[in-house]
């Protein structure tokens, strides 16, 4: 009698010392169009619907997030100049450990063309003069993370349009376009697409991966031009 006794209060205050728990979360923010981390960028919570402001990001786009108790957290993201799209982090901590989060922000529709239309325009000698016919003596550029470093990205960032969802569009999106000799990605064309949103998130997402490994000749990196499809399915 006297062992269960213990051992029911053993089990009692373990559960009520989990239950007390709290743990940190060191969140950092970056553009996803730059790669930069952001400063000033304001963080909230929404809990319970009640939105609560927790501070903002320092100079390395960083903030602590400390004393937290709750397994799943609803984290809204602002960028006060508007340059960034705001955005929300649906994170879940059910072991309530430390851990650190890296968040990418998106840049709104009219910053996001005019700054792939500006770095494309850096290019344009380099989109008038590759030549496709001399690819085979190429080692191929690749992405970070390779292959599946992109559909690991593309996994993360994919938004699914609503008018798609609707129509029930599904499909391949063929696309091409350039990584440059600094591992630049630039001129996205669709070789072949599907709709006219489901077309344009592939080039947003695209666009978002970052600079790639380059192709080189000799070891030297060279701009080549590249295609790769990007599949839409809705479950």
């Amino acid at each position: 009698m006297i062992k269960r006794i213990i051992l029911a209060l053993s089990i009692f205050l373990s559960v009520q010392s989990f239950a007390g728990k709290t743990y940190q979360l060191t969140l950092k923010i970056q553009s996803l169009a730059t790669g930069e981390m952001l400063e000033g960028i304001k963080i909230s919570t929404s809990i319970k619907d009640e939105i609560v402001e927790v501070g903002r990001t320092n100079s390395e786009g960083v903030i602590v997030l400390s004393e937290l108790r709750e397994k799943t957290l609803n984290i809204i993201v602002e960028d006060p100049s508007d340059y960034h799209r705001k955005d929300h982090l649906f994170y879940s901590n059910f072991e309530r450990v430390d851990e650190e989060e890296t968040f990418g922000l998106r840049l709104v529709p009219v910053h996001e063309t005019a700054f792939f239309t500006a770095l494309d325009q850096q290019y344009i000698d380099t989109f008038n003069s590759v030549s496709e016919a001399e690819q085979d003596r190429f080692v191929g550029a690749k992405p970070r993370g390779g292959m599946a470093g992109l559909q690991l990205h593309i996994a993360k960032n994919l938004e699914y349009p609503e008018d798609a969802i609707l129509e029930d569009a599904q499909g391949k999106v063929y696309l091409s376009f350039i990584i440059q000799a600094d591992g630049t990605l630039t001129h996205v064309k669709i070789e072949r697409g599907v709709s006219p949103s489901l077309d344009k998130e592939a080039i947003r997402l695209l666009r978002y991966t970052g600079k790639w490994k380059p192709a080189t000749l000799n070891g030297t990196p060279i701009p080549t031009k590249m295609r790769v499809p990007i599949n839409f399915t809705l479950n």
